[in-house]
């Protein structure tokens, strides 16, 4: 077992990086909370205004673009895969 004195730093060191994260987590957050809602309201604005006929094709686009599985299930492919993916449709 480490001696008492070694032991009180690590604490230290880990409790201090733990509050500089936070820090710069709050610095961060606002300024990219503000753009996020943005563009939540520019999509919801995109999805009202969709002809009805088009909303099932929306809804489907956004579900396929999900990683099925692994270790990314659940996330967004990212947008060079979609890229990529929308190039491949329009060469055929």
């Amino acid at each position: 077992m480490p001696p008492l004195n070694k032991m009180k730093h690590q604490l230290l060191r880990a409790h201090l990086e733990k509050i500089r994260k936070k820090k710069n987590h709050n610095l961060i957050s606002p300024l990219l909370s503000d753009k996020i809602i943005k563009i939540k309201q520019e999509l919801i604005d995109k999805i009202n205004n969709l002809p009805e006929k088009q909303v099932f094709a929306y809804f489907k686009l956004l579900d396929i673009i999900i990683y099925p599985d692994g270790t990314h299930k659940g996330e967004i492919l990212s947008p060079y895969l979609q890229k990529k993916a929308r190039d491949l449709i329009l060469l055929t």
